[in-house]
């Protein structure tokens, strides 16, 4: 099946999958008007000017396949509906159109004043949100994951340590931790000011690089 269109074969609307998004922008060479006029499905009651024929028989082809005029939808001011624009009229007759039960995938569409695409046409666009489904990671992908978990954060042995939460510390921070201990078990059993000195410094580097470590 294929739709005649202005004199044009163009591709029929429903031999797009229904999974897939439709979106058809062009110049139809219509006036929708600035009301529904009995096209509430398909006209969001936000046109411009009078309609006429052209518009009238895009609206027809809107309803036949289950579509609706996206400049349609939105409330704005005549500069962001006017679609074409010369030094003796002004008029709307660029549209972009999406399947009515995707009208909610449509955020917003308007006019761009001053940004001219060809010879008087102004620049038409429309806003889509299209939510993207996360692809689920294989199960080949999971023992590689859970090796570098292992790697960076260690194993828990389900027994509580000394230290509240250090069930995830690594090789590297416990060795840092133990050598803080040492260095203050050191400290604790030094004889003499020189060698507590001694002490004290040593164990000060070891608490520095252990507190780094941990955080």
């Amino acid at each position: 099946m294929v739709v005649v269109w202005d004199g044009r074969v163009c591709s029929c609307p429903q031999g797009v999958p229904p999974s897939e998004k439709l979106f058809i922008g062009r110049n139809f060479n219509g006036h929708i008007g600035s009301t529904t006029g009995g096209y509430d499905e398909v006209h969001g009651g936000f046109g411009f000017g009078e309609r006429n024929g052209g518009g009238t028989s895009l609206l027809d082809f809107a309803k036949a396949f289950g579509l609706v005029i996206a400049n349609s939808i939105f409330s704005k001011r005549d500069k962001h509906l006017v679609t074409y624009q010369n030094t003796v009229a002004h008029t709307q007759i660029d549209y972009l159109l999406l399947r009515r039960r995707d009208r909610g995938f449509c955020k917003d569409c308007k006019v761009i004043p001053g940004e001219i695409l060809v010879t008087w046409h102004r620049l038409l666009v429309m806003d889509v949100g299209i939510m993207v489904k996360r692809r689920k990671i294989s199960a080949r992908g999971r023992p590689r994951i859970r090796e570098a978990v292992r790697e960076v954060l260690g194993v828990s042995t389900g027994i509580s340590g000394s230290h509240k939460g250090d069930w995830w510390w690594n090789k590297v921070v416990q060795g840092k931790v133990k050598a803080k201990k040492e260095a203050y078990r050191s400290l604790v059993e030094s004889i003499g000011e020189e060698e507590r000195r001694a002490c004290i410094k040593r164990y000060k580097v070891a608490r520095k690089e252990a507190k780094l470590a941990v955080t």
